[in-house]
């Protein structure tokens, strides 16, 4: 084997590394968003309650907007199907909305960035990557996903804020 197919392995490699970072980011994210703030538990119970949320506001409203996927898809996993007619809608993208819920309500809560914070980011560009490249979502879907996840995590945490912490404070 020589340099150059050596090269072009460890590249395959990366890339394949990378993909399975953005289909895997939304478990990712909850593992990091719980771990730090699992001790707070006001916090991480909404956390845990609001990704729950967010989720079945996803589903409500792919058959409400009925967008379909972009033709053709790739799998990364030989095994994903779709298999619900939900699935079958691409807007908004639920991996999307899904990480992006996460890295908003965990800024919220520890009210700056850290490297915590940094790896979010990067794992929801290997998301968006990921599920453009392997054409599940289009753009415009990824993007949708990602505000509606970004807005809803702002939604959470003001009625945390608001309503739910002074149960706290007694």
């Amino acid at each position: 084997m020589d340099v150059n197919e050596l090269y072009e392995q460890f590249a395959r490699e990366i890339k394949t590394y990378f993909y399975s970072l953005g289909f895997f980011s939304g478990m990712h994210m909850i593992v990091i968003v719980s771990a730090l703030i699992y001790n707070q538990y006001l916090n991480f119970v909404v956390y845990l309650v609001g990704i729950v949320l967010n989720t079945l506001l996803n589903e409500f409203i792919k058959p409400i907007i009925g967008d379909n996927r972009p033709k053709n898809p790739l799998k990364y996993l030989a095994s994903e199907k779709f298999i619900s007619k939900n699935e079958v809608y691409g807007l908004p993208s639920g991996h999307s909305q899904s990480v992006f819920f996460s890295i908003v309500y965990l800024y919220y809560t520890i009210h700056y960035f850290m490297p915590w914070t940094m790896i979010g980011l990067l794992l929801a560009s290997a998301t968006v990557y990921e599920r453009w490249a392997f054409h599940n979502h289009s753009l415009i879907q990824l993007f949708s996903g990602a505000l509606t996840g970004a807005g809803f995590a702002y939604f959470v945490v003001y009625v945390r804020d608001v309503y739910l912490s002074k149960y706290l404070h007694h």
